[in-house]
């Protein structure tokens, strides 16, 4: 508007007053709209760490309740047991491997924050790093428990079959004896003999 007044000469002769106010305003303007955007940046730099910060407290709080489920050596007494156990067991492991996204995203606000170059760098990636750490460490440690109840899960099966059952089990695992076993099942003449003519068999071999 001030520089359509200049060109029409409706200034009464301050056209060069007006001219200097114009450019004293425009100057102005531009550096409010730059500390605007600094400041525009600055909130969402700081909105970010807000958000990285709240990430790092949840997933801290979750790695310690995960934590104190692993920190047992406890099974089972009997089969049943033992079972349930495994099942509470697939549900943390279920947990552990929905928390990799999240995990994902906190490392990705770290880089973020750390590219910023607005924050304490190595406050940011100490608190990454240990994160990380954590989130290893309860992957190793459900790793060694679910073996823990496999092999408990595996000795109570044996210990509540009947003893036949278990020596049935134990000679199938071996070569020999299930050679002999095919033979039988596979040959007419064979199949007359007896399951004592298999083991005999097995024990010549």
């Amino acid at each position: 508007m001030g520089q359509n007044l200049i060109e029409k000469r409706k200034c009464a002769g301050s056209e060069d007053a007006v001219q200097n106010r114009l450019r004293s305003i425009s100057e102005q303007w531009e550096i409010l709209t730059q500390k605007t955007s600094e400041k525009s940046m600055k909130l969402k730099e700081a909105n970010r760490q807000r958000t990285f910060i709240a990430a790092v407290k949840d997933l801290d709080f979750w790695l310690g309740e995960v934590e104190s489920l692993m920190n047992t050596d406890e099974v089972g007494k009997d089969l049943a047991s033992v079972q349930n156990f495994m099942k509470k067991h697939q549900l943390v492991e279920a947990d552990i491997i929905a928390h990799e996204d999240r995990i994902k995203d906190m490392n990705e606000q770290a880089d973020s924050l750390i590219r910023s170059k607005q924050f304490d760098e190595d406050d940011i990636d100490g608190k990454r790093q240990s994160i990380n750490e954590r989130y290893k460490h309860v992957q190793d440690l459900a790793a060694h428990r679910q073996a823990m109840l496999n092999e408990a899960n595996t000795l109570h099966q044996v210990n509540e079959k009947p003893p036949c059952f278990v020596i049935y089990t134990v000679l199938c695992s071996c070569s020999a004896f299930s050679s002999s076993v095919t033979s039988l099942t596979k040959s007419p003449g064979l199949r007359r003999r007896s399951f004592s003519s298999a083991l005999m068999t097995m024990a010549a071999t």
